[in-house]
C-alpha cells in the first residue's frame, strides 16, 4: 500500500501476512489500519466487503 489506509470489513474473512511475517486474521466487523508502504500477502477465506 502506497498510502496509509484504514479499512472496515462488512462481510467476509481473511488474513494478511506482512513481509515481516506477522499474520493478522480478520472477519466482518473488524477495522484495520495499515501504515504507508505496508507490503505483504492477502489470503481470502470468505468473500470480503470493506469500506
Amino acid at each position: 500500500m502506497k498510502h496509509a489506509e484504514v479499512m472496515h470489513f462488512l462481510a467476509g474473512r481473511g488474513r494478511f501476512t506482512s513481509d515481516a511475517e506477522t499474520t493478522i486474521h480478520f472477519t466482518a466487523g473488524d477495522t484495520l489500519f495499515f501504515e504507508a508502504d505496508t507490503e505483504g500477502l492477502w489470503g481470502v477465506e470468505e468473500t470480503m466487503h470493506k469500506v
